[in-house]
């Protein structure tokens, strides 16, 4: 079974944790300007929830991308000299 299965939980290194955070509060930001210039309704509900999905599938390109990073360095030390 390989450890880098995408269906596996991925706790984030500290470059994808940085990156992670960077993005969230462009979403958080977002959602403040939705919230504020947008009146209560169903569309605005759905904005909303389009942000958070958007953010939950930019996460995942997060951990995908970390997983290829450790791929590589783990087919890396596999190398022989």
């Amino acid at each position: 079974m390989s450890q880098f299965s995408r269906f596996h939980h991925i706790k984030f290194d500290e470059e994808s944790r940085k990156k992670s955070d960077e993005i969230r509060k462009a979403y958080i930001a977002l959602e403040n300007v939705l919230l504020t210039h947008l009146g209560e309704s169903r569309r605005r509900s759905l904005a909303v929830t389009s942000l958070e999905e958007s953010e939950g599938w930019a996460n995942k390109a997060l951990r995908d991308d970390q997983i290829l990073r450790e791929r590589k360095a783990h087919m890396s030390s596999q190398v022989p000299n």
